[in-house]
């Protein structure tokens, strides 16, 4: 998993003049190989597989906060990726 000027995802494929990175969303952006090495790149994963991902999440004004975290502990458990 890299980062590179707002994108994140993984490395799909190297080409001569471009790598092409695959974001969780499903997106594919090609990235120049010439910008991989201008500009910062963090690697996520290098040392590690395990990535902290940062979801925002949103609530209404009215709704119980309990719920909320009950609802996301549980969709944490079904994923095989989360720890």
């Amino acid at each position: 998993m890299i980062e590179i000027e707002g994108t994140y995802g993984s490395i799909n494929l190297f080409q001569a003049v471009y790598a092409s990175i695959i974001t969780r969303d499903g997106e594919e952006h090609l990235i120049q190989n010439e910008d991989l090495i201008i500009n910062p790149v963090i690697n996520w994963s290098l040392s590690d597989r395990n990535v902290r991902v940062l979801v925002p999440i949103g609530i209404s004004k009215g709704a119980n906060p309990n719920d909320l975290i009950k609802l996301c502990l549980d969709s944490a458990k079904v994923s095989s990726k989360t720890l």
